[in-house]
């Protein structure tokens, strides 16, 4: 039994009960669009584009937490030191588990990125591999915030903008849901609750 794996309509949990790790991974399949103004795609440009967020993905959730591991089960002893957890996004041609609509701007170009739960779609533009100044609904800015880590976030089903007016959680403008880059445990409430059945008498959480 050295790997089980959980298929859903929006990733793949890989558990390597062997070594022990997480494996996370989402199948994106991309709509490369063009903006009125704005040059076609290239293939080396679509290359960097998928490249680069990946990258961004990786630093901004992978190895950030060790899973705490609680239960009857003969795992937890034998993971006691916790269960690191890495998330990543392939490209795919076909059966991606996400549609990705990638806009290329024009210079100067202005586009809202966002992510439709009902359709598996995120929205994405050119511009967002840069970071950028970034503010909460009452007016407090930040620099250096990631637009792709933070709709990643969104995908992995967390459904919620921690910067908007009345959000309980406003005033954590260092959370990667809200302006900033800093994991939460309620980021990862989804993926555990499917981590939660995959092994009998083992219960993963944040650490």
């Amino acid at each position: 039994m050295a790997h089980i794996v959980r298929k859903l309509d929006w990733g793949v949990i890989d558990l390597d009960t062997s070594k022990p790790f997480v494996f996370f991974q989402q199948r994106w399949f991309y709509n490369w669009i063009v903006s009125t103004g704005a040059t076609a795609w290239t293939y080396a440009e679509k290359k960097h584009f998928h490249n680069t967020l990946d990258r961004q993905i990786w630093a901004a959730w992978s190895n950030r937490v060790k899973l705490k591991v609680s239960g009857t089960s003969k795992w937890v002893t034998e993971w006691k030191d916790g269960v690191p957890i890495n998330f990543d996004v392939k490209w795919v041609l076909e059966d991606g588990h996400w549609t990705v609509n990638a806009r290329k701007l024009p210079k100067g170009g202005k586009y809202r990125s966002n992510v439709v739960y009902s359709k598996l779609e995120i929205n994405l533009d050119s511009e967002d591999l840069a970071s950028r100044r970034a503010c909460t609904d009452d007016g407090v800015c930040e620099d250096g915030f990631r637009t792709v880590p933070h709709e990643f976030g969104h995908a992995l089903q967390y459904k919620q903008d921690e910067y908007k007016t009345g959000h309980k959680h406003l005033a954590d403008t260092r959370s990667i849901m809200n302006i900033g880059d800093e994991l939460r445990a309620r980021h990862l409430t989804a993926v555990l609750a499917e981590l939660n059945t995959m092994l009998p008498d083992t219960t993963f959480a944040y650490s």
